[in-house]
């Protein structure tokens, strides 16, 4: 597809003992990928598939291996809130395709809530 070359354009940059992941990949992957499990690799050189199902345990091991930092996660950009004007600048920076990293929203700072009030006791005439 028109604008779709990251390998191309990213290949030139890897080392040669280097790795190009493909996460999920398109059809064309999927298909070499298939194969490769019946023992035939006809993926190209220097390429791995790796097809992601997202799951709170494989999450847990990414966090754990952020903080003791075997991996450093990428950050494009950060938006706090859900706002529009936030929302629109994430987008176009997707839509560039000149985001090198993630782009994540943070939270927004929610207000603690008002302290409870007492508890109002029964009158007489209750």
């Amino acid at each position: 597809e028109p604008g779709d070359r990251y390998e191309e354009d990213l290949r030139p940059f890897l080392k040669p003992e280097g790795r190009y992941v493909l996460l999920n990949g398109k059809k064309r992957d999927l298909v070499l990928g298939a194969i490769r499990l019946v023992g035939l690799d006809v993926q190209r050189a220097g390429t791995d598939l790796v097809m992601l199902s997202p799951n709170g345990g494989d999450l847990r091991v990414l966090a754990d291996m952020a903080a003791e930092g075997k991996i450093k996660p990428v950050i494009a950009a950060e938006h706090k809130g859900l706002d529009t004007e936030g929302l629109r600048a994430a987008f176009d920076l997707l839509k560039s395709r000149r985001a090198a990293g993630k782009i994540i929203f943070l939270p927004q700072e929610v207000p603690p809530p008002p302290p409870e009030a007492p508890p109002v006791e029964p009158t007489a005439e209750e």
